[in-house]
């Protein structure tokens, strides 16, 4: 499945971000069916970090002892803040929310095709 695909098929509904994280809930129509499927991304402080500065919404991230410390720039200024802060003055857009929808995807799909392929079938085998 491409991104091109995966783009066709989704449709965000709602999304938004705050101190315990980011939360996506987007329809999936899958090929040849009429019925969307709801889906809902629940991501943590930390995932969150990944994910936004994997699609490059932030510049880095770091963990002080579970402490999410996010710098980012806004209005031209580079700004160090803890997640709790961040998470308050970040806008979460629509294109953000789409691109972290079809990653969601993309990942199970990867998943999937991993654990019906020869390397899913090795690893089962191994571990019985």
């Amino acid at each position: 499945m491409t991104t091109e695909q995966l783009r066709k098929e989704i449709e965000v509904a709602n999304w938004h971000i705050n101190y315990a994280g980011i939360s996506i809930t987007y329809y999936r129509t899958y090929e040849n069916k009429t019925n969307p499927i709801a889906i809902d991304i629940k991501l943590d402080p930390e995932e969150c970090a990944r994910r936004l500065s994997a699609i490059g919404s932030i510049d880095s991230w770091c963990d002080y002892d579970g402490q999410i410390e996010i710098y980012w720039e806004q209005d031209s200024f580079m700004k160090r803040e803890m997640f709790n802060v961040f998470s308050s003055f970040f806008k979460l857009c629509q294109w953000e929310a789409l691109t972290l929808a079809i990653r969601h995807e993309l990942e199970k799909e990867t998943e999937k095709e991993i654990d019906n392929g020869d390397i899913g079938k090795s690893i089962d085998s191994i571990t019985k």
